[in-house]
């Protein structure tokens, strides 16, 4: 066979296949939807089952599995969406001491969600001493010297370490479908781009926070897409320069010039995208049949030979007793224009604004092409930026970039010391604990 042929054909074709592809998706999707609850029981019969229980969990019921409390608290944004923010609450820190700790907000990146945080590692609060363990890791692996574990999953950890931890999500995600006046079904909900969730979503979730816990700062930990949105809030509301301490951005994102992730195709498609606001990648009962099928012993590494294809989560640092949890997290939904607002990045390499196209630009701001969040502005000293070497979506170049745009002297500039992490290690690599987690309770010390 002549593979330079081929490969010419392949590229040729590549936006007919995208095409069939997503079509058959959708049509096996529409399939699927009244037998959907019938398949998925059927997957326990087959050879290889296996089955976590984390899978089919919210995040509230992960977070109550583990021993801790979760509150849940909805909060309206400044044009009427509902964003469901979950506190973890530890349940041997008394009431009169709580009022002592200090809050800290973790923001997930796109199509990701409140649970993408709580599902790292299995784990348990202990009742004998209110201390969180996880097995197979030790304080060799990563403690701190107290004797305790230095945990996989970063929200267990805080809320063991004398930390309020509050957990957000992202408008149009699972957690965030209601509005005050708009349906989920009308075209008007989904027309929001990244600029709205710093703009009215950041602001009103902060304030919740601050007033529920009556204090003045907090400390907030944003991974990928939650890092753009903090870096816009402090660069275009710059009272937030002083609430917010610290920033630990985990995979800053804010140039994309030299990203290599395999997510690259879909800018062709930006224009479609931004087209037809309306949901994405919501995918339901479809969802939980697959992440219960690539439970299956004998599926675990096909599954993760395409998870890999998608994230660059490498094998030697993925627990595949988990892939079950991790693909029923991400996709959890997102809408089309958040997603072209990504894409739009990687066309211009710079922290834009969202593009409407040239007449709604004018309309929107005045002018033919969208501004950029002036990150130079940016005043706070206390930013903390945690990246690795091997990250397809935002390569290290984009992050020196980033470094050379901010005027303020970084908290903290952590390359993770293992050259083959790549985008999601940073949240559920199977040694987080040692190489990220405890460099985040150093710095939240400072505070």
């Amino acid at each position: 066979m002549n593979y330079t042929y081929f490969e010419q054909l392949l590229k040729l074709n590549c936006g007919k296949i995208i095409k069939f592809i997503s079509v058959a998706i959708i049509l096996v999707a529409i399939y699927w939807a009244p037998v959907a609850d019938y398949m998925i029981d059927g997957l326990k019969y087959l050879p290889g089952y296996y089955h976590h229980l984390d899978t089919v969990r919210n995040t509230v019921e992960v977070i109550e599995s583990r021993g801790f409390k979760c509150q849940t608290h909805y909060v309206e944004s400044g044009d009427g969406y509902i964003i469901a923010v979950h506190r973890v609450v530890n349940p041997y820190v008394k009431d009169r001491d709580r009022t002592q700790l200090k809050p800290v907000l973790l923001q997930h990146g796109f199509q990701s969600s409140s649970k993408g945080w709580v599902i790292t590692s299995d784990g348990q609060l202990d009742p004998s001493d209110g201390i969180y363990r996880e097995p197979g890791v030790t304080d060799a692996d990563g403690g701190d010297g107290d004797g305790q574990q230095v945990a996989n999953t970063l929200p267990f950890l805080l809320a063991t370490r004398g930390y309020d931890v509050w957990l957000s999500n992202m408008r149009g995600n699972v957690y965030a479908l209601n509005h005050t006046v708009l349906s989920s079904d009308d075209t008007e909900f989904w027309k929001f781009s990244i600029d709205e969730m710093i703009e009215y979503d950041l602001t009103a979730i902060i304030s919740h926070i601050l007033k529920s816990t009556e204090k003045k700062t907090l400390g907030y930990i944003g991974h990928s897409k939650g890092t753009i949105m903090m870096f816009g809030l402090l660069a275009s509301k710059l009272e937030y320069n002083q609430l917010v301490k610290p920033f630990i951005a985990l995979s800053p994102v804010s140039f994309l010039g030299h990203s290599t992730t395999p997510l690259l195709f879909m800018t062709h498609f930006e224009p479609l995208y931004r087209s037809y606001p309306t949901s994405l990648l919501h995918l339901g009962k479809l969802q939980q049949f697959y992440a219960q099928l690539c439970e299956n012993w004998y599926m675990q590494r096909v599954c993760h030979k395409i998870f890999y294809l998608i994230f660059g989560f490498g094998e030697q640092h993925f627990d595949y007793s988990r892939i079950g949890p991790y693909l029923s997290t991400v996709p959890n939904g997102a809408g089309t224009w958040s997603g072209t607002h990504l894409l739009q990045k990687f066309i211009t390499k710079r922290p834009t604004k969202f593009n409407f196209g040239e007449p709604g630009n004018r309309v929107r701001y005045g002018q033919p092409v969208p501004p950029e969040y002036n990150l130079s502005s940016i005043t706070s000293p206390n930013i903390a930026l945690i990246y690795a070497a091997s990250d397809w979506l935002n390569d290290p170049k984009d992050i020196a970039i980033l470094k050379q745009t901010l005027k303020v002297k970084l908290l903290d500039d952590y390359l993770v010391p293992d050259p083959t992490w790549n985008h999601m290690e940073l949240m559920w690599a199977r040694d987080v604990g040692k190489l990220v987690n405890k460099k985040i309770l150093e710095l939240l010390d400072k505070y």
